[in-house]
């Protein structure tokens, strides 16, 4: 598409130079014309001085109060005029252009330049860990707790983070039956997660999701 647009303005821009071309070509014809209209007055009367045998002709009304060259004459200023603001808007869009370029291998070249920040420990860590064999607890459980008033899994998930718990840490904020919430959380992370609870005076419950009550619900 861009091809297209770039192939369209090129030609408009060499319309406009075969415009103006033919305008000034238009212009050099009138010109002529009245030069040698000029001329052949200029040797009629140099002919009738000499021969003094008929008065000086005047020049041909047909040619020098053509319309045609009276508009051309009227038009060169206006053409001059049009031809230089093109060529001063034409000089304008090539420095934008290529102070665009400029700009964008500036930019290009900072990239290039950056200097990669080192990776962090916990990045490091988490790399080393794919190629070593699993050392800690294994598995996931849930931890479950009382729900006395309704909410939902993003307060729940705010409530975490204000006590300090990383939301990271809980893969899942469940609702298994009223009253209760279920944290589902590595085995890794669990008695992390029981600790920062407890400081709240906050003790996870004994939650059977199997038993009668529940599933009667």
């Amino acid at each position: 598409m861009q091809v297209e647009f770039l192939e369209i303005k090129k030609e408009l821009g060499l319309l406009k130079q075969l415009q103006e071309e033919n305008a000034d070509l238009k212009s050099q014809l009138a010109a002529a014309i009245l030069e040698n209209e000029q001329l052949k007055t200029t040797h009629a009367n140099t002919a009738s001085v000499a021969t003094q045998q008929q008065p000086t002709s005047p020049p041909s009304s047909s040619v020098m109060n053509s319309q045609w060259a009276t508009v051309v004459r009227s038009n060169i200023p206006q053409q001059q005029h049009q031809r230089g603001q093109q060529t001063q808007q034409k000089s304008q869009n090539q420095n934008t252009q290529k102070n665009k370029q400029n700009q964008k291998s500036q930019k290009n070249t900072k990239n290039t330049n950056k200097t990669p920040s080192p990776p962090s420990a916990k990045m490091l860590d988490w790399a080393y860990r794919g190629f070593t064999e699993a050392t800690g607890p294994t598995g996931y459980q849930f931890i479950h707790c009382r729900n006395p008033t309704r909410t939902n899994q993003r307060t729940v998930r705010k409530r975490l983070a204000i006590i300090g718990i990383s939301n990271r840490r809980v893969l899942a904020v469940q609702f298994p039956t009223k009253g209760v919430i279920s944290l589902l959380v590595h085995n890794a992370y669990a008695e992390e997660i029981k600790a920062s609870l407890a400081r709240g005076k906050v003790t996870p419950m004994t939650f059977d999701p199997h038993h009668e009550s529940v599933i009667c619900d």
